[in-house]
Formats: C-alpha cells, sequence, structure tokens
C-alpha cells in the first residue's frame, strides 16, 4: 500500500548515556568515515563490536582505527552467499545480535544517468545497495527481540545533487524503499526498524574540526541514541548539529512512515 508521512514527536532524554555492557552490535562498513564513528561509539558504551573487510589487512587498518576490540569478519556483503557464511559465524560465536548498521557505499559521479550502461548501474547498486539488502537477509533473523535494525543512507535519497551522479541517486533511494519494506515487514513485532538519512558532509574527527563539518564522532552518538529509543519505521534526517542534539537529549520531530 501507499506511505504517508507523519510527524510524531518523542524525548530521547538520557540516551546517549544509556550503558550498552553485554549488548552485540554489528556496524557493516566500519572502515568508512560514518561506519567507523558509530563504532567507536558502540565500543566507548560498552557494546561487543562486529564488523567485516574484504581482506585481513583491511580488517587491521578497522582496528587501528576504530580500537583492537573490534571482530572483523573477513567477507563481502556485496555477495549474498559471504552474507550467510558472515550469518553462520555470528550464531556460532555470539548466538545473536542487538543492534545491526548497515553504513555502506559512498559516493559516484561517473556522468549522465542516460548515458551509462546497465553494467554501470549493476556496479553502483553492487556496492551501495547489495549489501544493505544482503545485510537483512542474513542478519534481520538474528536480531534479538526489542533489537533494531538501522540502515545509514544520504541525503541522495532526496535529491540528485548534479547531473553526473544520478546513479547514487538510484542507489539511495533503493535503499530508503528498503527500510520501508522493512518496517513494514516487521510492524507489530518487537524488533525495530530505522534509517538515518545524513544530508551533510561529515569528516573524521580531527579532519571534521579543520574543515567545519560534522565529525564522525557526532553522528556516533547520535547511532547510540537512536538505538535506545523506542520507536520504529522513523527516518532520523541529519542535516546540522541540532538534529543531532534534539536525537541525543531533547525533543526530535521525525517522519513516520505508515502503511495505508
Amino acid at each position: 500500500g501507499r506511505h504517508r508521512a507523519v510527524s510524531i514527536n518523542q524525548t530521547t532524554q538520557g540516551c546517549a548515556a544509556m550503558s550498552l555492557t553485554g549488548s552485540v552490535v554489528f556496524v557493516g562498513g566500519a572502515s568508512g568515515t560514518v561506519g567507523s564513528g558509530i563504532a567507536k561509539a558502540f565500543l566507548a558504551q560498552g557494546a561487543t563490536v562486529l564488523s567485516v573487510s574484504r581482506t585481513p589487512a583491511g580488517a587491521e587498518r578497522i582496528k587501528a582505527d576504530v580500537g583492537s576490540a573490534i571482530d572483523v569478519f573477513i567477507a563481502d556483503m556485496s555477495s549474498e552467499a559471504s552474507s550467510l557464511e558472515v550469518k553462520a559465524a555470528i550464531v556460532s560465536k555470539y548466538g545473536q545480535l542487538n543492534y545491526v548498521f548497515t553504513c555502506y557505499g559512498g559516493w559516484w559521479q561517473g556522468g549522465p544517468t542516460s548515458q551509462q550502461t546497465g553494467a554501470t548501474l549493476n556496479e553502483v547498486l553492487q556496492s551501495k545497495f547489495y549489501p544493505h539488502f544482503f545485510t537483512a537477509g542474513a542478519l534481520l533473523p538474528l536480531v534479538a527481540e526489542g533489537g533494531a535494525f538501522i540502515l545509514v543512507n544520504g541525503g541522495a535519497a532526496e535529491q540528485c545533487y548534479n547531473a553526473a551522479s544520478g546513479l547514487v541517486t538510484i542507489a539511495a533511494s533503493a535503499v530508503a524503499g528498503l527500510s520501508q519494506a522493512l518496517f513494514t515487514e516487521l510492524r507489530g513485532t518487537s524488533k525495530r526498524v530505522a534509517e538515518i538519512r545524513i544530508c551533510t558532509m561529515i569528516g573524521r574527527d580531527a579532519d571534521a574540526a579543520a574543515a567545519g563539518r560534522m565529525s564522525n564522532a557526532e553522528i556516533g552518538r547520535a547511532a547510540v541514541a537512536i538505538a535506545a529509543a523506542a520507536d520504529t519505521g522513523v527516518v532520523h534526517r541529519i542535516v546540522s548539529r541540532a538534529d543531532v542534539d534534539a536525537i541525543t537529549g531533547r525533543r526530535q520531530s521525525t517522519q513516520l512512515f505508515v502503511a495505508q
């Protein structure tokens, strides 16, 4: 059915100070700017944090950046078979997950959309949509009751920023559609689905300060608060620090997709 956006208000006071000791959190894309910020935030709260890397060298880089405590599986989440191997490994070692974040993707600006080939479109979807989709298929069944599956997306889901970046908008729109589909699928259950939609440039701590951008540490704090919230089906748009402040400690106005 169709979906309508309904504005809701809720208070998340104190969520950013929560203890996550004992929680198991999967952060797909922890090598990236946003994913590393989220992984660090959960480690700081006492959670056990898991991620993936395609290579052992990449896993070592994640550990050097995020912290040696992160458990990195060697896998490619753009592959359905590989994602199912990760599922089996997590079941064997941890049993279940409390929270899953999908932070895959990145920018692409390869030219006008109408001039792209099917092969190019598939390459973009392979790196920027399929990992979200296959992570949902493999890991959503492992999310414990009361846990959350949270997709991290970009502002390209709402607009095409320039004529050369259209395929990113297509991929981001697919991720937004996946978040709505999962919310509809899980309505009435105790598992929650949310989307974090980042509509601004994010940098790593020192680099962000030098460039006047928001830092990945700020996104990490917001992610912890969103995981703690009791809502589901919410798109948390982050455009400025005011949005992070609202999510982490004050009152927020968000968009809830309600099936009609």
